[in-house]
């Protein structure tokens, strides 16, 4: 870490050497690989939600109903591979690097806990229930939960208009007209005129 041509968001130890390694200064995201005796470490703090859902890992797996140890629901859609399952969840929610996920929905996605595989489900899945789950080993599968903090972002303020209204505004200017007027004077002025009175 004091080495400055490292960069400090991660770093991958190799426990069957004590092998240590940084990666580059402009690194922001790390496309997870499994590989035998690597530990990697991301030293941002993890955020549990994305884009207003989260993952519950506080909940016990089950095989009778979500979150699923070693079953996955219908028509999964695999996405590629992730760290963890919150890593999985940020790539469905925000995409990564050269990953479609426009065709992902917003109620599961599936883990695989033997090599990282990632996947979401069509918005048309909308039940995942143990009759039409099916069994493979290594697949975790969660239902999306709503972060109840989560605060969604404003809407855009409209850009100014270009075109001038043709209605009298009720409220006076803060500021100077840069434009001539094309109505009557309603209030005395408080300055000299700059064109001649008749």
């Amino acid at each position: 870490m004091d080495d400055d041509r490292c960069g400090k968001r991660f770093m991958t130890r190799n426990s069957l050497n004590d092998g240590c390694a940084c990666y580059p200064t402009n690194m922001s995201f790390c496309s997870a690989e499994i590989q035998p005796g690597r530990l990697t470490w991301d030293f941002e703090p993890i955020q549990s939600s994305f884009d207003g859902l989260l993952v519950d890992t506080t909940k016990a797996f089950s095989n009778n109903q979500l979150p699923y140890n070693g079953r996955r629901c219908p028509n999964i859609l695999w996405k590629g591979k992730s760290g963890d399952v919150s890593h999985c969840l940020q790539i469905i929610m925000l995409g990564e690097g050269d990953k479609d996920v426009s065709d992902c929905g917003r109620n599961f996605i599936t883990y695989n806990s033997a090599n990282g595989g990632c996947g979401c489900y069509p918005e048309s899945q909308q039940t995942c229930t143990r009759s039409e789950s099916i069994g493979e080993s290594g697949r975790q599968t969660y239902e999306l939960e709503v972060d109840p903090t989560w605060n969604p972002p404003a809407d855009p303020s409209p850009p100014p208009s270009e075109v001038p209204s043709q209605e009298r505004s009720q409220t006076p200017s803060t500021g100077p007209s840069y434009g001539p007027s094309t109505g009557p004077s309603y209030g005395p002025s408080h300055g000299p005129s700059r064109a001649p009175s008749d």
